[in-house]
């Protein structure tokens, strides 16, 4: 059965392009964006930006370097009197990043101030989203929980703008653990390190940061039939995007020191909301 959405939306652009340098000299490209904290600048990104080329995540940092690409800034040593902190939850490297930036490090572009919220009063807020039904028949309306923006540069082409699309959670997702959180569309290669803002009402917040995609796998999906609303279910088979809450790294900036340093919490679920050990 097809997802029926409309996807894009208006946001300004967070989202960067970052270089990335390895010590080895080899040059890959991320997404990043920027938020200020606690009197400080940071670049936040996934860790895997900083750990090319490993298939698990250990806390490592292969990366010497990183810059804005457009516009083009200068080469930021990660190794040089900087804070560049990432979080351990629940025993879990998570794939999350913080990078310490000096304000002449930093381009003129949008940034997010952190625990602010935003207006969201002109953005669409669906209560549902429609399942196609199969040659035309009827389709299944399935609630949606939460709403999303997700932002990030889906290909390879260093020059092309930010892509900015909506998102939704509904129940039945897999997620990779239990404090990530999914949502349709699953983007593309290349959003990984994007923002991920939830729209609350008429505001929204940043709420975390896009890390994959998880792989197509059958979801039972329950809704109503979109034409007489009776109680109905569907199996769609489709990819989901995966983030990772940006609350937990965004607390521990606070007592972030110079170098690198994973800090360590505990999340609990309750009531479908998280819970974190500060």
């Amino acid at each position: 059965m097809a997802m029926y959405h409309n996807a894009r939306i208006d946001m300004p652009p967070y989202a960067q392009k970052i270089e990335i340098v390895t010590f080895g000299g080899v040059t890959g490209f991320g997404t990043g964006f920027i938020v200020d904290a606690f009197d400080r600048r940071w670049i936040v990104t996934c860790w895997h930006n900083l750990e090319p080329g490993t298939e698990i995540i250990t806390g490592q940092v292969n990366t010497k370097s990183l810059r804005f690409v457009n516009p083009e800034g200068p080469l930021i040593d990660l190794h040089s009197g900087r804070s560049v902190v990432g979080v351990r939850i629940n025993g879990i490297h998570a794939d999350c990043a913080a990078i310490e930036i000096q304000n002449d490090e930093a381009p003129d572009v949008p940034r997010f101030l952190s625990g602010a919220s935003m207006s969201a009063e002109n953005w669409p807020k669906p209560e549902t989203i429609r399942i196609g039904g199969i040659n035309g028949g009827p389709g299944l309306l399935v609630p949606v929980v939460a709403n999303h923006i997700v932002q990030g540069f889906p290909g390879f082409d260093t020059n092309a703008p930010a892509i900015t699309n909506r998102a939704v959670t509904v129940a039945g997702l897999p997620k990779p653990h239990p404090w990530m959180f999914a949502y349709f569309p699953a983007g593309a290669r290349g959003l990984s390190g994007g923002p991920v803002v939830t729209i609350n009402g008429e505001t929204s917040q940043l709420s975390g940061i896009h890390t994959h995609t998880i792989g197509a796998t059958d979801l039972k999906l329950d809704g109503v039939r979109s034409d007489n609303g009776a109680d109905a279910a569907a199996v769609l088979n489709s990819e989901s995007g995966a983030a990772v809450p940006i609350h937990p790294l965004l607390i521990k900036l606070r007592n972030a020191s110079i170098g690198i340093e994973i800090f360590q919490t505990n999340i609990s679920m309750s009531n479908g909301k998280l819970h974190i050990d500060l």
